[in-house]
């Protein structure tokens, strides 16, 4: 599932969340990730999943809210993409 995916990147970049609870409706501001942060999940997204997700660092904070946004975001892309 791209939950679990986009959970293991989280981790991955903040391992101190390695035992956090990470679901669609988790925000990124209760995570503690910056914007730096945001963008490396988003760049190791686009690398695994062969898309590229059109949001710049600045809009990516104001428009992905939560864990469920890039989820929603990457399920377009992956189906305009088949």
């Amino acid at each position: 599932m791209l939950i679990d995916d986009v959970a293991e990147i989280i981790q991955e970049v903040r391992p101190e969340l390695k035992d956090t609870e990470i679901t669609n409706d988790t925000q990124f501001d209760t995570l503690g990730l910056s914007s730096l942060e945001l963008t490396e999940v988003i760049l190791e997204l686009e690398d695994r999943h062969d898309v590229e997700i059109d949001i710049s660092t600045v809009d990516a904070a104001d428009s992905l809210k939560t864990v469920g946004d890039i989820v929603s975001t990457l399920e377009e892309l992956l189906k305009s993409k088949s």
